[in-house]
């Protein structure tokens, strides 16, 4: 496995990552202890990066996220979610929905300057 730096954070993440917008299960049934093995059988392989949304499955891929996070007794995994663009959660809605201790969480928003952010001098 290869790893890039993320930003300044001296975080290594894999290039390769878990794409886990599936097993929120919006797009069909999707069978929880399964996707908590793969999940497992990718970190045991050291991928650690997972990417999911809040809007996979109203939260479940989170909480099946979550899930494969507490059994995992293995090295730092770091998990990049998305708010729903109406909602924005907070660590401690995040971390209650992992199930894992605030802590333990860091939450990254986007603050960035969009379309009807106020301008400098405005």
């Amino acid at each position: 496995m290869h790893y890039r730096n993320f930003g300044r954070t001296g975080w290594k993440v894999s290039e390769i990552g878990f794409g886990a917008w599936q097993i929120g299960g919006s797009w069909g049934t999707v069978d929880d202890v399964a996707s908590i093995r793969t999940l497992l059988y990718a970190f045991e392989q050291r991928l650690n990066f997972v990417d999911t949304a809040e809007l996979c499955g109203a939260g479940h891929s989170e909480t099946v996220i979550g899930q494969a996070l507490r059994q995992w007794a293995g090295g730092k995994i770091y998990v990049a979610t998305k708010a729903q663009p109406t909602v924005w959660p907070n660590a401690e809605t995040l971390t209650r929905r992992c199930g894992i201790e605030g802590g333990s969480c860091t939450l990254l928003q986007h603050l960035g300057r969009g379309r009807d952010a106020p301008r400098s001098g405005a």
